[in-house]
């Protein structure tokens, strides 16, 4: 095991199968420290990159229950939701996520990692109807683990953040020079100071 990866030896080849965190955290602890044992795990392969001819890579992603990795193959269906953000997701049990889906419970659905309202209805709409076999599955653990909470935002970042973007940053910079100056002056504790400590860093760079 390698974080939530496990390293497969199949007639001589090794293979890098992804696990979902809570199951990788399962496996691992029924392990003595180096040993290796043999598993089945029931596999998805899937190329992970960009198209149009940017770096592409072969990926494996496993299950140790055939339904379980049918039921990722079916959420994976859904138009917009990523591999990796579906793996992220399943911090409830299957069956409790099917029975959701079914029910149309979006607000079950908008709590899991990463999915949030509008994913949630569109999860509903897209595989409502195929996941009712998933809802008779018993004995079942979650197959992630939940996300660590993030520690909340100080309101005076969050207000620098906005005048960012409303002098023509994008998101994603904005955030970058903002955590660049509060770990340089973490005694910064106003807006003001720390818009003005962006501008000073980056007219420093001109």
């Amino acid at each position: 095991m390698r974080g939530d990866s496990a390293i497969v030896e199949v007639n001589g080849l090794f293979y890098e199968v992804m696990l979902p965190g809570g199951l990788a955290q399962r496996i691992t602890r029924s392990l003595a420290p180096d040993e290796a044992r043999e598993v089945t795990f029931h596999t998805l392969h899937y190329i992970e990159g960009w198209g149009g001819g940017g770096s592409q890579r072969p990926r494996l992603i496993g299950f140790t229950e055939e339904l379980d990795r049918e039921f990722f193959e079916l959420l994976t269906t859904v138009s917009g939701l990523g591999t990796k953000t579906a793996l992220r997701a399943l911090t409830i049990p299957i069956p409790e996520m099917a029975q959701a889906i079914e029910g149309g419970d979006a607000r079950t659905l908008a709590r899991l990692p990463r999915i949030g309202p509008r994913m949630a209805d569109k999860i509903i709409a897209e595989l409502k109807g195929k996941a009712w076999k998933f809802t008779l599955l018993t004995g079942e653990a979650p197959l992630a683990m939940p996300e660590k909470a993030r520690p909340a935002e100080q309101p005076f970042v969050a207000e620098a953040r906005q005048i960012l973007l409303q002098v023509g940053y994008r998101a994603t910079d904005a955030a970058a020079a903002i955590e660049k100056v509060l770990k340089a002056r973490p005694d910064i504790a106003t807006s003001q100071a720390l818009v003005q400590e962006v501008f000073r860093q980056r007219g420093s760079k001109a």
